[in-house]
Order: structure tokens, then sequence, then C-alpha cells
């Protein structure tokens, strides 16, 4: 797992998987063919017991042939790699808002990473919370759908593209819980969820440290501005491979983005999803 070495896989995640003490179970499942892209693809679960990892696998992989199919069917353009490999591991760590003045890091708020070369792409997910959600995340992110691109993030001070990866991310996902699982109003509960974090984040950034050493204003402020509005989704959806039409789209989000005032006083957790909305685990 080279993406160990990744800036943004916290340190004391980095050496928990190192030293396989607290993840010592480590479950693969056998290479398949992903009948959409033609691509073989690797999954492997690291965590506590055989047992979980193997129930994690099973959810992943069903999330995986979902995901993909699920993005042909919307018209995303894919580009996949020659080969894919994705590793989740089930750390128990997660996501919070520090207690002091500190800039918001990649330790409170990122879940995985993604690295590509000319032959291969590898995803690493390293938190047990939103597994699925981020691994649908880094999924887009190695199929470089367009509006991953750079040429977006040119145009503005933050990841613009983070944002919308993550609002293609959970508009995936939404689907995907209600079509496997059959759970309703999933969209309606992550809304009313990420307006929670959005206020929090945005609260810590307005008033008590601006600056950031991840993207925490793109994946929970500026998403959220767009996920909660029907008509920025709807568009996001149809101007995927339209870089002037996305951030024509990002300027509108950041418009409609104000000052909350949020009493996080005693409440330094993120609070990242519901728990029904994490039915492998």
């Amino acid at each position: 797992m080279n993406d160990l070495d990744s800036k943004f896989v916290p340190e004391h995640i980095r050496n928990d998987i190192l030293v396989k003490k607290i993840l010592p179970s480590s479950v693969q499942l056998p290479d398949f063919q992903c009948p959409i892209t033609g691509i073989p693809v690797r999954i492997r679960a690291v965590s506590t017991s055989v047992c979980e990892s193997q129930r994690v696998l099973q959810h992943a992989k069903s999330a995986y042939d979902f995901s993909i199919r699920h993005l042909r069917d919307m018209g995303v353009s894919l580009h996949p790699p020659r080969t894919f490999r994705i590793t989740l591991v089930c750390h128990p760590s997660k996501r919070f808002l520090p207690n002091g003045k500190i800039p918001l890091s990649p330790v409170h708020i990122n879940g995985g990473v993604t690295s590509r070369s000319s032959n291969e792409a590898h995803s690493l997910v390293f938190r047990k919370e939103e597994m699925i959600k981020v691994m649908i995340h880094e999924t887009i992110h190695a199929m470089r759908i367009p509006l991953c691109h750079t040429a977006l993030d040119q145009n503005f001070e933050f990841l613009a593209s983070e944002a919308l990866v993550d609002a293609l991310a959970c508009e995936v996902y939404a689907s995907y819980l209600e079509s496997v699982f059959g759970f309703r109003n999933v969209r309606m509960v992550m809304q009313e969820h990420m307006k929670i974090q959005s206020d929090k984040v945005y609260t810590y950034l307005r008033y008590v440290n601006p600056h950031e050493h991840t993207s925490a204003f793109a994946y929970y402020v500026l998403k959220a501005s767009i996920v909660t509005n029907a008509d920025l989704m709807a568009r996001l959806v149809f101007s995927l491979s339209d870089k002037d039409a996305l951030v024509q789209l990002v300027k509108e989000a950041c418009d409609r983005i104000a000052p909350v005032f949020y009493d996080s006083k005693g409440e330094d957790s993120l609070r990242m999803t519901p728990v029904f909305i994490e039915p492998y685990m």
C-alpha cells in the first residue's frame, strides 16, 4: 500500500496499519473483471476480524458494481485505468473538529486517497466511518471523470472539483441505498445531515481559523450548498464534461453560502453519517 505515504493519511492511522495490531485481519476478493469498463478489479479489506473483512468486501463489491453501472446510466464519461485496486482499512478513527485554533488537516477530515499511473489506479480508504461513500468518491477519481480535472480548480482558491466529486458520490450512494437496501427518504436525511456538518465546518473556518491543510471547505460547505439545491444537482449531472458550466455552477453555489451561527460548545465530533446509512457495519 504505497499510498500510505500520502500526506492525506493521518500518521496515527498509518502507524496502526503498519504494525497490524488494531487491524490484523486482511481478506481479499478474487480479481474480477468489471462488466462495464472491462478492466480487472481487486478489492481488499483490512479490519479487526476475518468476519468483518468479509462483510465489508461483500458490500464493497456490490456498491462498486452498482456505482459503475449507475454512472454509465447517468451518461458519465468514464476513463478507467488498465487495472484498479481498492484497499479498505476499517480503522475506527472518527473525523472531528479540533479543540484548539489549529488549521483543519487530513487527521480531522480525510478518509481516502487515490493514486493513478499509466497502468494502474489504487484507491485507499482508511476510515471505517463513511467507508462505502468514500470508496465511491475515490472510484470517481480513479475513473478520471471530467469534473476531476484540475483545470476547474484553476478558477478558484480552493479545490472546487472535490466538492463536485463528493456531491456526485453522495448522489450515487443515495441511489445505491435506495435500490439495494430499499431505504426511503435517503436524500432528505443526507441533506439534513450535510447542513449540520456544513454549519460546523463553516463556523470553524469563519470564526476560529480560516486556514486549512485539506479541502474541508469544499468537502463540507460547498458540497452541501450544491447537494441541498435540486437545480444545482441536476445541472451538475448534465454538465460533467463542460468546464465553463461547472465553473458557473460553483460560483452560484458559493453565492448560496451565508454566515451560519452554530453553537458547537461541547460538541467536537462531525458525526459523519446517521447509523442506518451504513447498513454493512
